[in-house]
């Protein structure tokens, strides 16, 4: 499977009719994980950089889909990695799982998921609370 382009990617995200709002905000989140994976790689560090960019900008795509669809049935986070894997993106599902504020409200949670969150989906869950 290949990681889809931003361009790509928005045009999976317009696919939905996003409201104005929800537009910008998953823009927004994609220009900060951008900007992180780029210093992080700057840095030397390996980073799928074209993988946090995507799936930063698709983070929240189970709050656009129809009360019908199957992924929207599921907690907030796991239907976008639902709704991706569907679209024949799985690479990006795990990227966007656990992205949502309260898994990783609390400091036992967020510790359990910090020690085995991948770098990716580490800078995408912390774009989301920029």
């Amino acid at each position: 499977m290949t990681v889809p382009s931003r361009a790509e990617a928005a045009s999976l995200l317009a696919s939905l009719d996003p409201p104005t709002w929800s537009l910008a905000h998953a823009c927004a989140v994609a220009d900060v994980a951008a900007w992180l994976a780029a210093r992080v790689e700057r840095a030397g560090i390996a980073i799928d950089r074209r993988a946090v960019e995507t799936a930063a900008l698709l983070h929240d795509v189970d709050k656009l889909l129809p009360a019908g669809d199957p992924a929207s049935a599921l907690p907030h986070g796991e239907g976008s990695a639902a709704w991706l894997t569907r679209q024949g993106h799985p690479e990006l599902a795990r990227l966007v799982a656990d992205h949502p504020v309260t898994r990783l409200a609390d400091d036992t949670t967020f510790r359990r998921w910090a020690a085995f969150a991948s770098r990716e989906e580490r800078i995408v869950a912390y774009a989301d609370k920029r």
